[in-house]
């Protein structure tokens, strides 16, 4: 087939593959809309293993990389949760590496699609240029797996949106990690299941109630019993 039909019939696929998608999400069938876009994208991966394991493969960068990310992340998280309930950082511990982790999580995702997007772009610019004088990057460039790729780096953009969401919803959950149904603040109070305790200063704790399920708990200042 000659490259322009080729192009052309690859430019329409994806274009009906992108409005299939949309028509889909318009009338609220989530769950097709999901299964077109993501088995293509799992399929798109599986087939082109050898690619995506050469880019996984610079273990080192990519542990630097992500530790970096969840060390600023949990300082801004730490800083967060501080200003929120007013816990000195001393007391903070689980809770500010939790909230780190899901916030350094869809960080790193925006951050690398934010990378193979631009990457894209560039390729696309250099096939587009070569084009002038070869003909070597046509067939490439004229693909279905070239052009899918960009379907691809925007699945990349969605996945960080759920833990985006869960982040968003547990703000009012993560304290729950440093608080203890017995510690200093309540040493001459009976244990309570519901009840749990953290100390915000050293002269002040918070007295932590849980609501049941699906109900955020309840945060209530006190003195310190040790005062």
């Amino acid at each position: 087939m000659h490259p322009k039909y080729k192009s052309l019939l690859n430019t329409s696929i994806l274009i009906a593959y992108a409005m299939l998608i949309l028509v889909l999400l318009k009338y609220e069938f989530l769950l097709f809309a999901f299964a077109v876009f993501y088995i293509p994208f799992f399929v798109y991966i599986i087939r082109n293993w050898k690619r995506v394991f050469e880019k996984a493969s610079n273990f080192i960068g990519t542990v630097f990389f992500t530790s970096g990310i969840f060390f600023i992340c949990r300082i801004f998280s730490e800083k967060s949760l501080n200003a929120t309930f007013q816990v000195d950082h001393e007391f903070l511990n689980y809770s500010s590496s939790v909230s780190g982790l899901l916030a350094a999580i869809p960080l790193c995702i925006v951050l690398t699609g934010l990378f193979l997007f631009l990457r894209y772009w560039v390729k696309v610019a250099y096939y587009k240029t070569s084009s002038l004088f070869t003909t070597k990057y046509d067939e490439e460039y004229n693909s279905l797996s070239f052009g899918f790729s960009y379907f691809v780096i925007g699945g990349l953009f969605l996945t960080a949106l759920p833990f985006t969401y869960i982040d968003s919803k547990a703000q009012e959950y993560y304290l729950l990690l440093d608080a203890y149904p017995y510690s200093d603040c309540n040493r001459y109070a009976a244990v309570d299941r519901n009840v749990a305790y953290i100390r915000q200063n050293k002269h002040a704790c918070l007295r932590v109630e849980l609501k049941g399920w699906g109900r955020p708990p309840v945060y209530t200042s006190f003195a310190s019993p040790l005062e």
